[in-house]
């Protein structure tokens, strides 16, 4: 009882993930990767703070590459209609290559809801003939607006600048919000996003995710839906593609969400 009375709402989350990478035109290369990730999301006196932590491994035979991810995030709401986010991560694999990356987001109004965010990653990779260093500046626009009582359309623009090299792309999310009252239906979630154009290490603040490959990003698709098996404990299933230059990751993750 006192924990509660100190936090509003503690919600662990638990996630397997499967992907294959296919690269081209020599399609005969498949590549397989697991991941083990969990999330957990404090609420204390309206501060959120965010945990995540990710294993992942990719089996290049006879060679496995791994890799930890380490993530954490703070926000909050100033003045009821302006809030800010600040995210830190980690990231450090079995190659010594290590990567830091810290972003921040800014939102106004409740519909629309106008948001900023700017992320700052620098990147250091292990190569035969040495060390190499990225220095990534990532801006990205986003809106959010209610398009139906229960839907959010969230257009967006991204803009990255690594070293004297500038990418464009266009991400788009639609999500519904529905609200649970026990019928069939309403205990589902989904959520749909896209992106088009050119990216390099990407970083999406919002799902707490950073793509640390030195490749350039053309395309992205991915689909998440949730449903609730009651009040407190939600089953979660992710399905998607991310297309780079030479090659393609398909990807699909099952998850558990819990609301203590």
């Amino acid at each position: 009882m006192f924990i509660h009375f100190l936090i509003t709402l503690l919600s662990p989350q638990f996630y397997f993930t499967h992907s294959n990478i296919r690269a081209f035109p020599d399609t005969s290369m498949n590549i397989s990767g697991n991941s083990i990730s969990t999330y957990w999301t404090m609420d204390y006196k309206k501060n959120y703070f965010t945990f995540a932590y990710d294993n992942y491994s990719e089996n290049w035979q006879p060679t496995v590459f791994r890799q930890d991810m380490f993530s954490l995030g703070y926000s909050r709401e100033i003045l009821h209609l302006t809030g800010i986010r600040v995210v830190g991560f980690h990231i450090l694999d079995s190659y010594e290559n290590t990567s830091t990356t810290l972003s921040t987001r800014l939102l106004y109004g409740y519909n629309p809801i106008y948001t900023l965010g700017y992320a700052f990653s620098c990147y250091v990779r292990q190569y035969w003939d040495g060390k190499i260093s990225y220095a990534v500046h990532r801006i990205n626009p986003e809106l959010r607006f209610l398009l139906h009582k229960k839907i959010w359309l969230m257009p967006g623009v991204s803009c990255t600048i690594a070293e004297t090299e500038k990418y464009f792309s266009f991400p788009l999310t639609i999500s519904s919000n529905i609200l649970y009252d026990g019928s069939f239906w309403t205990k589902f979630n989904m959520e749909i996003s896209a992106a088009y154009g050119k990216g390099f290490y990407n970083v999406d603040d919002r799902l707490l995710i950073i793509n640390n490959r030195p490749d350039i990003e053309k395309m992205k698709i991915a689909g998440k839906i949730k449903y609730d098996l009651n009040k407190r404990i939600q089953l979660i299933g992710i399905g998607g593609k991310d297309v780079f230059e030479i090659y393609d990751i398909t990807y699909c993750s099952i998850g558990l969400k819990i609301n203590i």
